[in-house]
């Protein structure tokens, strides 16, 4: 990485932070921003059977669970949260 971006994003407090996408929990199909949560669930009132709660690729929750194999950030793995 060009050492002056790298100063730039240190300069300003530039950070990359946990979402769903990088969760070992979530599932995701590659063409999709939506999948589901493996470690949520709900009782499907329309269809009285219980499914894996959707989430937003982007979005995050206090149950995160980093999975390494995910993230594929290289140089900028220091700016994850």
């Amino acid at each position: 990485m060009d050492a002056n971006k790298l100063n730039v994003l240190r300069d300003i407090n530039y950070t990359i932070n946990y979402t769903c996408d990088n969760c070992v929990s979530s599932v995701f199909k590659p063409e999709s921003d939506w999948g589901v949560c493996t470690e949520n669930s709900y009782d499907h009132l329309k269809h009285g059977n219980t499914r894996f709660l959707s989430v937003y690729r982007y979005g995050s929750c206090p149950e995160y669970k980093k999975d390494i194999t995910k993230i594929h950030l290289g140089t900028f793995r220091e700016f994850f949260v």
